[in-house]
């Protein structure tokens, strides 16, 4: 390989390693986005729109923490939604959600 093929193949490398963290970085503000709009939500008194959010987060594959998916829980358990919120804190409880007390 000569001097220039590899400067052009480390400027593609660094370029893709830039393009990827900004797509990453974009992606997970988004993320907080959605759930502190949910909380806002649910603060509010609106639970249709709290499970609404919340479930775009979900669409988006957004990395939820336990917390996030009690909350999620707790959501869908005040918006009838029985079966999802059961989903929801399965899934808190396998992230590590243990405030048994709460």
């Amino acid at each position: 390989m000569n001097m220039r093929s590899l400067r052009s193949c480390a400027l593609f490398i660094l370029f893709s390693l830039l393009s990827f963290n900004f797509l990453f970085a974009q992606k997970s503000a988004g993320c907080q986005s959605y759930i502190d709009s949910s909380n806002k939500y649910y603060d509010n008194g609106d639970q249709a729109n709290a499970l609404r959010t919340f479930q775009v987060a979900l669409k988006a594959a957004c990395k939820l923490t336990d917390i996030d998916m009690y909350n999620g829980a707790c959501i869908a358990s005040l918006s009838g939604k029985k079966d999802l919120a059961l989903q929801y804190l399965n899934r808190a409880v396998q992230l590590g959600y243990d405030d048994t007390a709460h």
